[in-house]
């Protein structure tokens, strides 16, 4: 059984071509944006699985910028994938790259530098990706929900049969990056078909991924980014929500968008740069702009010295770490004034105090 369409097809095979050409011993990495969620982690482990099989000869490692996120390692530890994953020091072993789930270098954190310097192939679905250009090989698709789905292609395509372990974390990866389906397609459950039949278990799957638990910091995170932040109306019609974390952004962000906000913001300041996350509502991408998220982050980077890119709902930038407050919010004001939106304060909160 064989998936993907078509248009897809030449470029699987000539992913497949390259790492079937590489000589014996070639060191090949993968790897995938910082704090990697369950998505990156079973795309890099399904391509190394691809790879040695393809070329058995190569030696495989994955490496992580900056270290995988708890539910990717709740993943790792209940399936039993004994994987052993090097951290960015390790990057001298490394020969070539394939980047999974990431779609600009500064997501590669400290990882960036090894990567540009030699030759890497993309493997990605986000709807704006700046790695393509250098990349001497890409499987992209940005109408995919999730990067799972384009490594099951590959898979596919070599009618190769992964372990069930292996196939049960693709599941959870595709899950988790469609929000248990809600952005799945007739394409997605294909997929889903392809590695079940192949003894993948997607009850197991939906379990570990249901079965998080909040840790108290998490609580703490959320509730301290719900209290500082600042409320916005865009045409006295959306609501856009800003603040300042520490950690945990996605959570604060989730949290945000539940208690009603449109679009929300999030901003954590490191000395490095300062890390600007975003999340939309569906109602504002049927309604009004399917790719805001990826359009609002890569704005940011442009103008305020740094990169952005993602997905329409759900998008991330790096900008300067000079850059205050009120610096992030004169050029959201300039993004939507270009879209044709007023952004207008309706409660400023603590958040331009506090975030710088």
């Amino acid at each position: 059984m064989s998936l993907g369409e078509s248009t897809q097809r030449v470029k699987v095979e000539e992913f497949v071509d390259w790492v079937k050409g590489k000589k014996a011993g070639t060191d090949f990495c993968v790897t995938f944006h910082r704090n990697a969620d369950p998505d990156a982690v079973a795309s890099a482990v399904g391509v190394k699985e691809l790879i040695n099989s393809v070329n058995p000869s190569l030696r495989v490692h994955v490496v992580a910028p900056e270290g995988i996120n708890l539910l990717s390692k709740a993943l790792l530890t209940k399936l039993g994938i004994e994987e052993v994953i090097l951290g960015p020091k390790d990057a001298c072993l490394c020969n070539y790259f394939v980047v999974v789930d990431t779609s600009t270098l500064s997501q590669l954190g400290d990882l960036s530098e090894s990567v540009r310097s030699r030759q890497y192939a993309i493997i990605d679905h986000h709807e704006v990706n700046e790695l393509i250009a250098e990349a001497v090989k890409a499987l992209y698709d940005p109408y995919r929900p999730s990067a799972s789905e384009l490594v099951i292609r590959l898979l596919s395509f070599v009618r190769m049969r992964p372990p069930r372990e292996v196939l049960t974390l693709l599941i959870a990866g595709i899950l988790f990056d469609t929000k248990f389906l809600k952005l799945a397609d007739e394409h997605t459950f294909e997929s889903l078909i392809w590695a079940m039949k192949l003894g993948g278990d997607y009850q197991k799957a939906q379990s570990i991924l249901s079965s998080k638990e909040v840790s108290r910091a998490e609580k703490i995170a959320v509730l301290k980014g719900l209290s500082r932040s600042g409320l916005y109306t865009l045409n006295k019609e959306w609501l856009v929500a800003v603040t300042c974390v520490g950690s945990n952004e996605s959570s604060v962000l989730k949290a945000l968008i539940e208690a009603g906000a449109d679009i929300a913001l999030a901003i954590a300041r490191r000395k490095e740069h300062n890390r600007v996350s975003v999340r939309v509502s569906k109602n504002f991408l049927k309604q009004v702009n399917p790719s805001v998220a990826a359009e609002i982050t890569k704005y940011l980077g442009e103008t305020l010295g740094g990169e952005g890119g993602g997905h329409g709902g759900a998008a991330g930038a790096l900008i300067n770490a000079k850059a205050t407050s009120k610096e992030v919010l004169k050029v959201l004001k300039e993004f939507f004034e270009s879209k044709g939106f007023k952004l207008r304060v309706l409660e400023e909160g603590r958040w331009l105090r506090e975030c710088d």
